[in-house]
């Protein structure tokens, strides 16, 4: 039984890293974006 709940905290935790990572990207890359298109405007 220990184990399964280990598997699952396990589980849970790559899923949230995973999330969190991909939040990352779409937040560099936005501002990324927002600085080319701050750019092009000036």
């Amino acid at each position: 039984m220990m184990v399964f709940a280990l598997e699952i905290l396990h589980g849970c935790t790559t899923y949230f890293t995973l999330q969190l990572m991909n939040y990352f990207q779409l937040f560099r890359t936005s501002i990324i974006v927002s600085n080319m298109f701050s750019r092009s405007n000036s």
